[in-house]
């Protein structure tokens, strides 16, 4: 009995262990990404930075996700099919790996997606208009040299091309209205927190091109383009660059389930190693490593697992008392002619009484210890297919939990063992011999349950 108590308390206890092993492989395999790292600073460095990030030993893969956000000045002024089209707000959005993005606002290879964000009524019928729509381009205009030329009447056609900047154009796929929600919900998933999204405005969505993020970024930070006839000046606006690098940890060797703690060992320093390699470039690189925040807090759960199984085992203790109690009443209706026998050669009370409690004690520690290994081996090997490494088992089935089981499996065999214990020792040769012994009624019936049936 001692050794299915002990058993079932190491068995419960890998179990537990197992389900927080699955549960970290779920979460995981639910995360897109691992590592978010944010940048800051100079949008071109961003190649650099996405270099480092990638050869760092540890990372598997790597995406870079760039939102730029910029408020259009009354220079910039986006055309779209030769019209021109007032933007209060147009942000680029713009990956290395297009899979990411959500299917509706996925462009094809060399083309973009003009999404206008707002509701219907913010967006009037913006969203009608733009059907069809498949040219796209922002030039700087001098809206005072255009003004003075129209004035004067000496307006022409190379007038009208000394007063623009042509900054950049892309063909358009399609044109869709999305609401802020939906597009946080995506930034949620893949960088696990959300944007600031502009309430009203479009975002042009690419496959990433160098080109184009330096021709945006170069705009909203504000250039200046000289002309023979003039310079054009265009002034900084309102610019908010989200410059987030998308990381995937090699998990199948840096993390295990089943070793937590080494495992949060090793994803501490590969964040070491990602500061390392990017501090050098210059632009600071803020790492949100969520898999390591999920593994701190399952460390913590993992702490509490002996407890927990303990807990659970409970009610499984106090059957094994019940059952330990019945059995030993059952051993005294055996064993009673052998005491008798020992007691009419002489043998004394007191040393009958050690002797019982010597083999108890030594056969309950036996049976514990077996079902200690037992119940370790055996449910790791069913949930696994094979043995762990012995350092992982040690983790997982700690020593000290093992030893808590046995002495509680021990604990319960002596306890129970102290009727037949105390009866064997304090029976006299001449009830010893007898028939029928009325203490037996008193200290060996079998009882089920609190209320006697």
């Amino acid at each position: 009995m001692t050794f299915l108590v002990v058993s079932i308390l190491a068995s419960v206890n890998i179990a537990s262990r197992y389900a927080l092993k699955k549960y970290v492989e779920d979460q995981l395999q639910r995360s897109n990404w691992d590592i978010s790292a944010y940048q800051s600073g100079d949008v071109q460095a961003s190649s650099d930075i996405a270099a480092a990030l990638r050869q760092t030993d540890g990372i598997a893969a790597n995406n870079r996700l760039l939102f730029l956000r910029n408020s259009m000045t009354t220079e910039d002024v986006a055309y779209i099919d030769g019209q021109p089209i007032r933007l209060p707000w147009l942000s680029l959005l713009t990956t290395s790996d297009t899979s990411i993005l959500p299917i509706g606002i996925r462009p094809l290879q060399g083309k973009a997606v003009l999404v206008l964000v707002g509701t219907k009524s913010q967006m009037g019928n913006a969203y009608a208009e733009l059907q069809n729509k498949r040219h796209f381009e922002v030039k700087l205009e001098d809206h005072h040299a255009v003004d003075n030329a129209h004035h004067d009447g000496a307006a022409d056609t190379a007038d009208h091309h000394s007063a623009s900047v042509d900054v950049f154009n892309v063909e358009l796929e399609r044109t869709i209205r999305i609401e802020r929600k939906d597009l946080n919900r995506w930034f949620l998933e893949q960088t696990s927190s959300p944007s600031l999204i502009p309430e009203v405005g479009a975002i042009l969505v690419t496959q990433y091109d160098d080109q184009i993020v330096n021709a945006f970024d170069a705009l909203a930070r504000g250039i200046v383009t000289v002309h023979d006839d003039g310079d054009i000046h265009e002034e900084a606006s309102s610019y908010f660059p989200d410059i987030i690098h998308l990381l995937k940890a090699d998990t199948g060797r840096l993390v295990s389930g089943w070793d937590i703690d080494t495992s949060l060992d090793n994803l501490t320093q590969l964040q070491t190693d990602l500061d390392n390699n990017t501090f050098a470039i210059g632009p600071r690189v803020f790492i949100d490593n969520s898999t390591r925040v999920l593994l701190e807090r399952m460390n913590e759960t993992a702490k509490r697992v002996g407890l927990i199984s303990l807990l659970i085992a409970l009610p499984l203790i106090w059957v094994g008392w019940i059952l330990m109690g019945n059995l030993s009443g059952m051993l005294l209706l055996n064993e009673r002619r052998k005491f008798c026998l020992l007691r009419l050669r002489g043998a004394s009370g007191r040393a009958m009484g050690k002797a019982l409690q010597l083999s108890i004690g030594g056969g309950a520690f036996l049976g514990g210890s077996v079902g200690a290994v037992l119940g370790t081996v055996l449910p790791i090997w069913v949930y696994e297919g094979s043995m762990l490494p012995l350092r992982t088992v040690l983790v997982v089935q700690q020593p000290y939990l093992l030893l808590i089981f046995v002495v509680i499996g021990v604990g319960v065999a002596m306890t129970v063992s102290r009727k037949l214990v105390k009866y064997a020792s304090t029976i006299s040769p001449l009830e010893a011999s007898g028939r029928v012994v009325r203490s037996e009624t008193e200290h060996v019936n079998v009882v089920f349950g609190v209320t006697g049936f």
